[in-house]
């Protein structure tokens, strides 16, 4: 074996121990979901499967491919808008591909830059303008940082999707005032978590707020907090 063929191999297994730590940050598969990154041309992309849900045994596909169309309309609808994962196209029923964004998510980084939650919270609202009303984007793991520090949302699976022009109708009125007042809250939680010193008196009183709705939810939280953390010793999360 030559020299200059030790080398190459030597190059190969590096260019593969750093993709791979790439992927281990980044991809996860969960009951529900698989989440990918590959590699196409000199780009990175995401790829999620939405997987079917089991009933007696039974794979209810056509959930799956409900809810993977419902998520690509709530991409399609925030195309353009700066912080928020673009849509690239649909690979099938029940997958689709998106931009990767370098950086890491606010549970994995710890520590986020100052303002970085006033950034995020002007983010959520322009999403709000093109008619989603993520649910789940306060989550630590679907709150982004990249690189400079700037906010980015990646996930729009829980979302609701309306008309902006009808969001006045009652229904909706009401599904997405809770909404925004439940991202708020959290997002208060989440700044008063990670920078402490930038709460402002309005913010302090939201985070001891509880959503009427939300009570059953809360006590849930509660109740399987108390398990994990006081009767099971488990490690607690970030």
């Amino acid at each position: 074996m030559t020299l200059a063929t030790v080398e190459m191999q030597r190059e190969k297994m590096a260019t593969k121990k750093e993709n791979t730590e790439i992927l281990s940050r980044v991809m996860h598969d969960k009951d529900y979901t698989l989440v990918e990154l590959f590699k196409e041309g000199d780009k990175y992309y995401i790829k999620k499967t939405v997987k079917p849900p089991k009933i007696f045994g039974y794979n209810l596909n056509f959930l799956a491919e409900y809810l993977c169309s419902r998520e690509i309309e709530a991409l399609k609808r925030v195309k353009g808008l700066k912080n928020v994962q673009q849509f690239v196209r649909r690979e099938s029923s029940t997958s689709f591909i998106s931009e990767y964004i370098k950086g890491k998510t606010v549970y994995d980084a710890g520590q986020v830059h100052r303002g970085y939650f006033d950034k995020l919270e002007r983010v959520i609202e322009s999403v709000y303008s093109r008619g989603v009303a993520p649910v789940d984007v306060s989550h630590s793991k679907n709150m982004l940082v990249d690189y400079e520090g700037n906010p980015f949302i990646i996930d729009l699976a829980f979302s609701l999707i309306y008309e902006p022009n009808k969001r006045e109708q009652v229904t909706t009125k009401f599904l997405l005032d809770n909404i925004r007042q439940l991202n708020k809250i959290k997002i208060c939680k989440k700044k008063r978590k990670y920078q402490p010193s930038e709460m402002k008196s309005e913010e302090i009183s939201l985070t001891k707020k509880t959503i009427p709705i939300l009570i059953p939810w809360e006590a849930y939280r509660r109740i399987r907090r108390f398990i994990r953390y006081n009767l099971l010793n488990l490690p607690r999360k970030r």
